[in-house]
């Protein structure tokens, strides 16, 4: 039989506790070694809550800043050169877009410039035709507006005479209701005479 050789429990739980229950919890019982607290349970707990709050956060910093690094080292370049690509398809393209609008305004310009080359000419025959038929036409409207003015002339003065007549009429009935009042006012008082009289 072979013999068997003694094991080392410390050396095993060293082992035990730095590989299954971390390195903070080993850490931690390095400082209980080193400090010789009166509690080191205590010390202890509140190590490892010190650890968890401000280690961990210190270690994902460093572990998001070498990661933002790697990215920076390897996808940087490669998106640059795809930045660029876009940047330049993007500007050829709206120096192909304003071409095409350049001839199409060309075009259109073009064409409004023939459609009033013919509008004119064909203003002009008109105005020329136009000239010969409102010559007549400027005679006729002139005579026309004059009539017209006449008229309205008489029918001016026509009113006012009815105006005229209208106040006069009123101004005898006035007096007609006053003289029949005063003989109203008379005949009453006579009456009265009378009746005194009896």
């Amino acid at each position: 039989m072979s013999e068997q050789q003694p094991v080392d429990f410390s050396r095993v739980e060293s082992n035990y506790i730095r590989n299954v229950l971390g390195e903070p919890l080993h850490h931690g019982l390095r400082a209980i070694t080193l400090y010789r607290p009166l509690d080191p349970i205590d010390f202890l707990a509140n190590y490892l809550r010190y650890w968890v709050k401000h280690v961990r956060n210190y270690r994902r910093e460093k572990i998001a800043e070498k990661q933002s690094d790697w990215l920076l080292t390897t996808q940087l370049p490669w998106n640059v050169s795809v930045i660029a690509e876009q940047a330049k398809k993007l500007e050829q393209d709206q120096l192909d877009e304003s071409r095409r609008i350049a001839a199409k305004e060309a075009r259109k310009a073009a064409l409004e410039r023939a459609r009033i080359k013919v509008a004119t000419e064909v203003a002009a025959k008109k105005s020329s035709e136009q000239i010969q038929t409102d010559v007549s036409g400027v005679v006729f409207t002139d005579a026309s507006d004059k009539v017209i003015g006449l008229a309205i002339k008489k029918y001016e003065e026509m009113e006012r005479k009815r105006r005229k007549a209208e106040e006069l009429v009123g101004r005898r009935a006035q007096k007609e209701e006053k003289v029949i009042a005063g003989m109203k006012a008379e005949g009453g008082e006579d009456m009265e005479e009378v009746e005194e009289e009896e």
